[in-house]
């Protein structure tokens, strides 16, 4: 995933994903500090759910992979 986000295109689809579910725009989304958004993540998956991270993973996966 890290090495995906490099590419300039998979961090654009990466900000688009998380857009919605945050309710921002991909823009806000991409100016957020690194805490703001793991808070606004941890509020939307049980961080004490390995079901949740591996739901969150894999559709950031699957996003990649399209791209």
């Amino acid at each position: 995933i890290i090495d995906g986000m490099a590419d300039e295109k998979t961090e654009t689809l990466f900000y688009l994903f998380l857009s919605g579910p945050l309710e921002s725009t991909p823009d806000e989304v991409k100016k957020m500090s690194l805490w703001d958004l793991a808070e606004k993540i941890k509020e939307l998956i049980r961080f004490e759910s390995p079901e949740g991270w591996r739901s969150f993973f894999k559709s950031l996966g699957d996003s990649i992979k399209r791209s």
